[in-house]
């Protein structure tokens, strides 16, 4: 397949520097973009520390009035990059749109609209979202009260025109974003008909994954003389930490409960929707707060998950790569590869979803012994080194204390750890398949009980013992009595005195 010419493109890292008041300066970083003190100061709330190399390399060209064709993968900040460029290069109060952003699915067109609304906090922009699966009477209804930016998927565009809801005469700024994608779905006719719908002399910014010669096509029939750039697919975030661990397949829901241990907020892969659903079972006999999403579930459920997963209700989503595609969250943290992908390209497409905007993130991946073969190609195609882990150190790679470390030194600052500890035991041991790790997520979970107000871990074949605060003993036994595992209730109750230690 011929691929259009392209030009590679990097960005260097963001100075920052801090007011007598202790406020975030941007210099050298976004400042460098633009110099619309609204829009950075709406980027420096959202967290954005530095320009992703796709925000680096075409919002200068977008904000000169040029067409930009990039080629970026989901999660590399392109939502940014065009958002950047309509907003700074486009007045707020307009009774018409003068900006059209077209994407392939409701779920990017949400997200998008969300990250608009973000970036024009202090601009009054107004956006609408449109598209199918959802009252087109609202839709209507929110236009017809004025809007500057509309954010929708082909189809609803096309509907909402037909009925002169959606007057497009006055768009200056249209933006295809993920266009193979919106191809590969058989949008082809509908773009190029939104493309005769708005004026000839606007701007078009194109993204897309893979420059085809579908892509190359509708650029050719929409764009004139556009600034082509492309973000290597191999690029990770630089602030990923990459790890693996060698382990067996039956043991992979024993390393999860590791990461899952850290209390962080993360994404697992699984590569069929089997694994998904599986997953998902296990994980919620646990008592863990998850969510799981796959290409065969109903996209109202699908959505409501992901919002879910967006406002924090669940720390822990399950998905496979169909489902998670055009999903972007900005503060997931991990990654965990449960099932390790196939291919170097999905592997990196999968651990990109961490780390995003300069945050640090980390991206974990279970081999079994007959994939070690994978990790070579993932290393050769990212230009990076993969740090292996032993099966008990993840939590402590992700950089959290992990709850079987010894007592706190008593003059540590911070620490929440009273003298006065009691112990408490539960009949779950190492017969059911639990670890440190999590036996006390399942306490913190069930109790609220922060991490810090539990002292040494142990466990025996069949039971395990806990060093709790007295003050908080009554009530976790009584949570942990309430509580199931693996379907079955937990028993839980004071530990003997008067018997020989219990093993910790």
């Amino acid at each position: 397949m011929k691929q259009c010419p392209i030009v590679a493109a990097r960005c260097d890292a963001t100075a920052w520097f801090y007011s007598s008041a202790g406020v975030a300066v941007i210099m050298g970083g976004f400042e460098e973009l633009t110099g619309n003190r609204k829009v950075l100061s709406a980027i420096s709330d959202m967290g954005w520390r530095e320009p992703t190399p796709i925000q680096a390399a075409s919002v200068p060209a977008g904000l000169s009035g040029r067409d930009v064709l990039g080629r970026a993968q989901t999660g590399s900040g392109k939502t940014g990059a065009y958002g950047i460029v309509i907003i700074a290069r486009t007045k707020p109060g307009s009774k018409l749109p003068t900006s059209l952003v077209v994407v392939p699915t409701r779920e990017l067109a949400e997200q998008v609209s969300g990250e608009l609304q973000k970036l024009s906090k202090n601009t009054d922009h107004i956006i609408a979202s449109v598209f199918g699966g959802a009252s087109a009477e609202g839709q209507i209804r929110k236009l017809a009260h004025g809007c500057d930016i509309v954010v929708g998927t082909p189809g609803r565009i096309l509907d909402l025109h037909r009925r002169d809801a959606l007057d497009l005469s006055n768009v200056r700024e249209l933006v295809l974003d993920e266009a193979d994608r919106m191809l590969d779905m058989g949008f082809s006719e509908d773009v190029m008909s939104i493309v005769s719908l708005v004026p000839e002399d606007r701007q078009t910014l194109m993204y897309s994954a893979t420059l085809s010669d579908a892509v190359a096509e509708v650029a050719s029939g929409s764009m004139r003389d556009p600034e082509r750039i492309s973000i290597a697919e191999r690029t990770v975030p630089p602030k990923v930490k990459q790890l693996y661990v060698v382990t067996e397949r039956k043991d992979k829901i024993h390393r999860l409960n590791e990461v899952i241990s850290t209390n962080r907020k993360i994404i697992v892969f699984c590569s069929t929707r089997k694994m998904v659903e599986e997953l998902y079972r296990r994980l919620s006999e646990q008592g863990s707060r998850v969510g799981a999403i796959h290409g065969e579930m109903p996209q109202r459920r699908r959505d409501a998950t992901i919002a879910g997963f967006r406002r924090n209700s669940m720390p822990i989503l399950v998905a496979t790569d169909v489902a998670a595609r055009g999903m972007d969250i900005e503060d997931v943290e991990v990654v965990v590869n449960y099932d390790s992908p196939y291919d170097a390209e999905d592997y990196v497409h999968r651990i990109g979803r961490a780390g995003r905007a300069g945050r640090t993130g980390w991206a974990v991946t279970f081999i079994t012994p007959s994939e070690d073969r994978r990790l070579p190609a993932y290393e050769e195609y990212t230009k990076t080194r993969i740090k292996r882990v032993r099966k008990d150190g993840i939590a402590y790679e992700i950089g959290v204390r992990k709850v079987m470390e010894k007592e706190p030194k008593k003059e540590e600052a911070g620490t929440s750890l009273p003298k006065d500890l009691v112990s408490i035991t539960v009949d779950l041991g190492r017969d059911s398949g639990i670890d440190r790790n999590a036996l006390a997520r399942i306490v913190m979970d069930s109790a609220r009980v922060p991490r810090d107000r539990i002292g040494k871990i142990g466990i025996s074949k069949d039971r395990s013992f806990i060093e709790v605060n007295r003050d908080d003993a009554d009530r976790i036994i009584a949570s942990l009595n309430r509580f199931r595992f693996n379907g079955k209730p937990l028993r839980s109750r004071y530990a003997p005195s008067k018997k020989r230690p219990h093993p910790l």
